[in-house]
Protein backbone atom coordinates (compact mmCIF):
# COMPACT_ATOMS: atom_id res chain seq x y z
CA UNK A 1 0.00 0.00 0.00
CA UNK A 2 2.91 2.60 0.87
CA UNK A 3 4.64 1.52 -2.19
CA UNK A 4 1.52 2.16 -4.28
CA UNK A 5 1.21 5.74 -3.22
CA UNK A 6 5.02 6.47 -3.61
CA UNK A 7 5.55 6.91 0.26
CA UNK A 8 8.49 4.03 -0.17
CA UNK A 9 10.95 4.24 -3.31
CA UNK A 10 10.93 1.61 -5.43
CA UNK A 11 14.92 1.10 -5.68
CA UNK A 12 15.07 0.54 -1.81
CA UNK A 13 12.07 -1.62 -1.33
CA UNK A 14 12.41 -3.66 -4.44
CA UNK A 15 16.28 -4.23 -3.33
CA UNK A 16 15.18 -5.76 0.35
CA UNK A 17 12.71 -7.65 -1.84
CA UNK A 18 15.29 -9.21 -4.01
CA UNK A 19 17.12 -9.99 -0.36
CA UNK A 20 14.33 -11.93 1.02
CA UNK A 21 14.99 -14.40 -1.80
CA UNK A 22 17.21 -15.95 0.68
CA UNK A 23 14.14 -17.38 2.55
CA UNK A 24 13.57 -20.84 3.25
CA UNK A 25 9.71 -20.23 2.31
CA UNK A 26 9.03 -21.44 -0.64
CA UNK A 27 5.25 -19.46 -1.15
CA UNK A 28 7.13 -16.02 0.22
CA UNK A 29 9.71 -16.76 -2.45
CA UNK A 30 6.98 -17.46 -5.20
CA UNK A 31 4.80 -14.53 -4.04
CA UNK A 32 8.11 -12.13 -3.59
CA UNK A 33 8.71 -13.16 -7.46
CA UNK A 34 5.78 -12.10 -8.90
CA UNK A 35 5.74 -9.22 -6.96
CA UNK A 36 8.74 -7.74 -8.59
CA UNK A 37 7.99 -8.41 -11.70
CA UNK A 38 4.54 -6.90 -11.87
CA UNK A 39 6.08 -3.76 -9.95
CA UNK A 40 8.89 -3.34 -12.60
CA UNK A 41 6.89 -3.93 -15.37
CA UNK A 42 4.40 -1.40 -13.76
CA UNK A 43 7.33 1.12 -13.16
CA UNK A 44 8.56 0.83 -17.07
CA UNK A 45 4.86 0.95 -18.55
CA UNK A 46 4.78 4.70 -20.22
CA UNK A 47 8.25 4.69 -20.80
CA UNK A 48 12.04 2.92 -19.31
CA UNK A 49 12.67 4.30 -15.81
CA UNK A 50 16.40 4.41 -16.24
CA UNK A 51 17.01 5.64 -13.18
CA UNK A 52 15.41 2.84 -11.40
CA UNK A 53 16.48 0.28 -13.84
CA UNK A 54 20.02 1.52 -13.33
CA UNK A 55 20.01 1.21 -10.00
CA UNK A 56 18.23 -2.67 -9.83
CA UNK A 57 20.65 -3.91 -12.61
CA UNK A 58 23.54 -2.84 -10.48
CA UNK A 59 22.08 -4.65 -7.35
CA UNK A 60 21.70 -7.66 -9.48
CA UNK A 61 25.49 -8.08 -9.97
CA UNK A 62 25.54 -8.54 -6.02
CA UNK A 63 22.44 -10.70 -6.00
CA UNK A 64 23.91 -13.45 -8.82
CA UNK A 65 27.29 -13.57 -6.26
CA UNK A 66 24.92 -14.23 -3.27
CA UNK A 67 26.03 -16.92 -0.96
CA UNK A 68 22.57 -18.22 -1.22
CA UNK A 69 22.09 -20.30 -4.33
CA UNK A 70 18.34 -19.89 -4.37
CA UNK A 71 18.44 -16.21 -4.00
CA UNK A 72 20.85 -15.90 -6.99
CA UNK A 73 19.16 -18.30 -8.98
CA UNK A 74 15.88 -16.25 -8.45
CA UNK A 75 17.19 -13.46 -9.51
CA UNK A 76 19.28 -14.37 -12.58
CA UNK A 77 15.50 -15.88 -13.47
CA UNK A 78 13.85 -12.62 -12.99
CA UNK A 79 16.42 -10.82 -15.22
CA UNK A 80 15.95 -12.85 -18.13
CA UNK A 81 12.14 -13.03 -17.94
CA UNK A 82 12.32 -9.17 -17.66
CA UNK A 83 14.70 -9.28 -20.81
CA UNK A 84 12.28 -11.81 -22.62
CA UNK A 85 9.63 -9.42 -21.64
CA UNK A 86 10.85 -6.21 -23.15
CA UNK A 87 11.05 -4.76 -19.83
CA UNK A 88 15.25 -4.74 -19.47
CA UNK A 89 15.94 -5.59 -23.07
CA UNK A 90 19.12 -3.27 -22.59
CA UNK A 91 22.88 -4.22 -22.76
CA UNK A 92 23.24 -3.67 -19.62
CA UNK A 93 21.13 -6.82 -18.11
CA UNK A 94 22.73 -9.19 -20.88
CA UNK A 95 25.97 -7.92 -19.37
CA UNK A 96 24.87 -8.41 -15.79
CA UNK A 97 23.72 -12.25 -17.02
CA UNK A 98 26.94 -12.87 -18.79
CA UNK A 99 28.62 -13.11 -15.26
CA UNK A 100 26.45 -15.57 -14.35
CA UNK A 101 28.26 -18.14 -16.80
CA UNK A 102 30.98 -18.36 -14.79
CA UNK A 103 28.93 -19.20 -11.30
CA UNK A 104 30.49 -21.62 -9.26
CA UNK A 105 27.15 -23.36 -8.88
CA UNK A 106 26.69 -25.55 -12.15
CA UNK A 107 22.59 -24.39 -11.95
CA UNK A 108 22.86 -20.98 -11.93
CA UNK A 109 26.07 -21.16 -15.31
CA UNK A 110 24.00 -23.74 -16.64
CA UNK A 111 20.50 -20.93 -16.59
CA UNK A 112 22.99 -18.24 -17.95
CA UNK A 113 24.12 -20.43 -21.00
CA UNK A 114 20.88 -21.30 -21.91
CA UNK A 115 19.48 -18.20 -22.03
CA UNK A 116 21.85 -16.98 -24.43
CA UNK A 117 21.83 -20.21 -26.56
CA UNK A 118 18.55 -20.28 -26.72
CA UNK A 119 17.39 -16.74 -26.84
CA UNK A 120 14.23 -14.76 -26.55
CA UNK A 121 11.38 -17.88 -26.57
CA UNK A 122 8.01 -17.07 -26.54
CA UNK A 123 6.27 -15.81 -23.18
CA UNK A 124 3.04 -17.11 -22.38
CA UNK A 125 1.03 -13.41 -23.48
CA UNK A 126 2.61 -14.42 -26.74
CA UNK A 127 1.19 -18.18 -26.50
CA UNK A 128 -1.92 -16.69 -24.98
CA UNK A 129 -2.39 -14.51 -28.11
CA UNK A 130 -1.24 -17.56 -30.83
CA UNK A 131 -3.60 -19.49 -28.73
CA UNK A 132 -6.59 -16.97 -29.08
CA UNK A 133 -6.11 -15.95 -32.81
CA UNK A 134 -8.75 -17.93 -34.04
CA UNK A 135 -11.48 -16.98 -31.46
CA UNK A 136 -10.51 -13.31 -32.25
CA UNK A 137 -10.61 -13.93 -36.45
CA UNK A 138 -14.12 -15.32 -35.98
CA UNK A 139 -15.05 -12.60 -33.96
CA UNK A 140 -14.27 -10.60 -36.14
CA UNK A 141 -16.10 -12.07 -38.74
CA UNK A 142 -19.40 -12.59 -37.17
CA UNK A 143 -19.33 -8.55 -35.67
CA UNK A 144 -18.73 -7.82 -39.88
CA UNK A 145 -22.00 -9.82 -40.85
CA UNK A 146 -23.88 -8.38 -37.74
CA UNK A 147 -23.44 -4.64 -39.12
CA UNK A 148 -24.11 -5.34 -42.57
CA UNK A 149 -27.24 -7.42 -41.20
CA UNK A 150 -28.97 -5.83 -38.19
CA UNK A 151 -30.85 -2.69 -37.96
CA UNK A 152 -28.71 0.74 -37.74
CA UNK A 153 -28.42 2.75 -34.32
CA UNK A 154 -26.50 5.10 -33.05
CA UNK A 155 -25.70 3.02 -29.76
CA UNK A 156 -24.78 -0.63 -31.95
CA UNK A 157 -22.63 1.38 -34.18
CA UNK A 158 -20.61 2.83 -31.36
CA UNK A 159 -20.68 -0.72 -29.48
CA UNK A 160 -19.55 -2.00 -33.11
CA UNK A 161 -16.65 0.51 -33.83
CA UNK A 162 -15.17 -0.39 -29.98
CA UNK A 163 -15.06 -3.86 -30.43
CA UNK A 164 -13.79 -3.35 -34.21
CA UNK A 165 -10.84 -0.86 -33.03
CA UNK A 166 -9.97 -3.03 -29.73
CA UNK A 167 -9.69 -6.35 -32.16
CA UNK A 168 -7.43 -4.29 -34.68
CA UNK A 169 -5.23 -2.71 -31.93
CA UNK A 170 -4.26 -6.44 -30.69
CA UNK A 171 -3.66 -7.77 -34.30
CA UNK A 172 -1.01 -4.93 -34.78
CA UNK A 173 0.57 -5.93 -31.31
CA UNK A 174 0.99 -9.52 -32.37
CA UNK A 175 2.25 -8.73 -35.81
CA UNK A 176 5.12 -6.93 -34.33
CA UNK A 177 8.41 -8.33 -35.09
CA UNK A 178 9.66 -10.09 -32.11
CA UNK A 179 13.02 -10.22 -30.80
CA UNK A 180 15.50 -11.65 -32.81
CA UNK A 181 16.41 -14.82 -31.29
CA UNK A 182 19.88 -14.19 -30.63
CA UNK A 183 19.82 -10.75 -29.95
CA UNK A 184 21.47 -10.89 -26.83
CA UNK A 185 24.47 -12.25 -27.60
CA UNK A 186 24.85 -8.92 -30.22
CA UNK A 187 24.62 -6.55 -27.11
CA UNK A 188 28.01 -8.32 -24.91
CA UNK A 189 29.91 -5.54 -24.44
CA UNK A 190 33.54 -7.43 -24.97
CA UNK A 191 32.78 -11.01 -26.85
CA UNK A 192 36.37 -10.96 -27.27
CA UNK A 193 36.65 -11.38 -23.38
CA UNK A 194 33.67 -13.61 -22.55
CA UNK A 195 34.98 -16.01 -25.02
CA UNK A 196 38.43 -16.20 -23.74
CA UNK A 197 36.94 -16.53 -19.92
CA UNK A 198 34.34 -19.40 -21.33
CA UNK A 199 37.30 -21.37 -22.35
CA UNK A 200 39.63 -20.91 -19.25
CA UNK A 201 36.44 -22.45 -17.49
CA UNK A 202 36.09 -25.35 -19.34
CA UNK A 203 40.24 -25.86 -19.00
CA UNK A 204 39.60 -25.28 -15.32
CA UNK A 205 37.00 -28.19 -15.00
CA UNK A 206 37.56 -30.59 -12.05
CA UNK A 207 40.40 -28.01 -10.64
CA UNK A 208 39.40 -26.26 -7.46
CA UNK A 209 36.93 -23.13 -7.77
CA UNK A 210 36.94 -21.32 -4.83
CA UNK A 211 36.91 -23.73 -1.66
CA UNK A 212 35.89 -26.63 -3.97
CA UNK A 213 36.02 -28.20 -6.96
CA UNK A 214 32.93 -27.98 -9.55
CA UNK A 215 32.59 -30.94 -12.03
CA UNK A 216 30.60 -30.39 -15.54
CA UNK A 217 28.53 -33.13 -17.12
CA UNK A 218 29.14 -34.20 -20.85
CA UNK A 219 26.18 -32.05 -21.77
CA UNK A 220 27.15 -28.87 -19.81
CA UNK A 221 30.84 -28.93 -21.63
CA UNK A 222 29.24 -29.54 -24.75
CA UNK A 223 26.80 -26.20 -24.50
CA UNK A 224 29.71 -24.55 -23.03
CA UNK A 225 31.24 -25.16 -26.64
CA UNK A 226 28.35 -24.48 -28.65
CA UNK A 227 27.89 -21.34 -26.75
CA UNK A 228 31.90 -20.31 -27.40
CA UNK A 229 31.07 -21.47 -31.59
CA UNK A 230 28.14 -19.06 -31.39
CA UNK A 231 30.11 -15.98 -30.16
CA UNK A 232 33.13 -16.67 -32.99
CA UNK A 233 30.04 -16.91 -35.23
CA UNK A 234 28.38 -13.50 -34.74
CA UNK A 235 31.29 -11.54 -33.44
CA UNK A 236 34.10 -12.97 -35.80
CA UNK A 237 36.30 -14.00 -32.87
CA UNK A 238 38.97 -15.94 -34.57
CA UNK A 239 42.38 -15.59 -33.21
CA UNK A 240 45.27 -18.44 -33.52
CA UNK A 241 45.19 -18.40 -29.95
CA UNK A 242 41.47 -19.15 -29.83
CA UNK A 243 41.12 -21.82 -32.60
CA UNK A 244 44.18 -23.46 -30.76
CA UNK A 245 42.56 -23.35 -28.12
CA UNK A 246 39.12 -24.69 -28.48
CA UNK A 247 40.85 -27.57 -30.70
CA UNK A 248 42.24 -28.45 -27.38
CA UNK A 249 39.40 -28.11 -25.66
CA UNK A 250 37.36 -30.23 -27.75
CA UNK A 251 39.82 -32.97 -27.40
CA UNK A 252 39.43 -32.84 -23.60
CA UNK A 253 35.74 -32.91 -23.51
CA UNK A 254 35.83 -35.95 -26.04
CA UNK A 255 38.21 -38.28 -23.92
CA UNK A 256 35.85 -37.01 -20.57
Amino acid sequence: LMRNKNFISPEGILEFFFELFRCEDKLLRKTLYSHILADVKKLNLKRKNVKVNKVLQNFMYTMLRDSSAVAAKMSLDLMMELYKKNVWNDAKTVNVITTACFSPVTKIMVAAVKFFLTGCEYTEEEEDDSSDSETESNALRTMIISKQTTKKGRKRERKQSKALSVLKKKRKRKNKPSISSFSALYLINDPQDFAEKLFNRLQSVGQSVGASQQHLSFEVKVMLLSLISRLIGIHQVTTACVCTRMTCVHMHVRMH
